[in-house]
C-alpha cells in the first residue's frame, strides 16, 4: 500500500526554485553552445581567407623578387625610383 503525504510548503518551493534554476542553466549551457558553435565557423572562415590571402601574398612577393632580382643584374644593383619610374645604375 503507498502513502501521499504533502511536502512542507518551505522545502516544496526551495525544491521548485532549485529545479527553476537548474532549467535556466540547462537553457543558457545551449545558448553557449550555439554562440561557440558560430564563433568556430566564423574562425573557419578567417582561418580560410587568411590562408587564401597568405597564399596571394606569397605568389606576388615571389613574382616581386623575381622581378628585382632579375632588375639588380641587369643594372649591376642599381637603383631604382618606382615612383619616378627610373634606374640609376653605375657604368662601366
Amino acid at each position: 500500500m503507498k502513502k501521499t503525504e504533502n511536502l512542507e510548503k518551505e522545502l516544496l518551493e526551495e525544491l521548485q526554485n532549485l529545479q527553476t534554476q537548474i532549467n535556466t542553466t540547462i537553457i543558457s549551457f545551449g545558448e553557449l553552445f550555439v554562440a561557440k558553435l558560430e564563433i568556430q565557423n566564423e574562425l573557419s572562415k578567417l582561418e580560410s581567407q587568411t590562408e587564401a590571402l597568405t597564399n596571394h601574398y606569397n605568389e606576388l612577393y615571389n613574382k616581386w623578387d623575381t622581378r628585382m632580382s632579375d632588375l639588380s643584374k641587369k643594372y649591376n644593383d642599381g637603383e631604382i625610383n618606382l615612383t619616378e619610374g627610373t634606374v640609376t645604375y653605375e657604368v662601366e
